[in-house]
């Protein structure tokens, strides 16, 4: 139910840390999801995004990223889970400087 019909932000699960104002600025009024294509088994992210976006009916994902290199496979993962999904749903990036500035 969390996912139900929401707006989804998919974050790196640095990216809050490094910019301040994540919470207002990127996160008001939509769900979140956390993942870390560095550090994480990244093998069933697809297919459970896949499943979150035409299970739940997800309205756009978000993927907020640092402007490091291992971020690039957070967006790949989200292009491919929507293409998967067979859905057409509105898809954005946003990414954050090493600095904490917004790009």
């Amino acid at each position: 139910p969390f996912f139900q019909n929401a707006d989804v932000v998919l974050a790196a699960d640095c990216a809050p840390f490094a910019y301040a104002d994540f919470q207002e600025d990127l996160l008001k009024g939509k769900a979140l999801a956390i993942a870390c294509p560095k550090l994480d088994d990244t093998t069933p992210y697809i297919d459970k995004l896949t499943a979150m976006i035409t299970q739940s009916n997800i309205q756009s994902l978000t993927v907020v990223h640092m402007e490091v290199p291992c971020c690039n496979g957070l967006i790949m993962m989200a292009k491919q889970a929507i293409a998967q999904s067979g859905k057409d749903i509105p898809f954005e990036t946003v990414c954050i400087g090493i600095r904490g500035d917004k790009k």
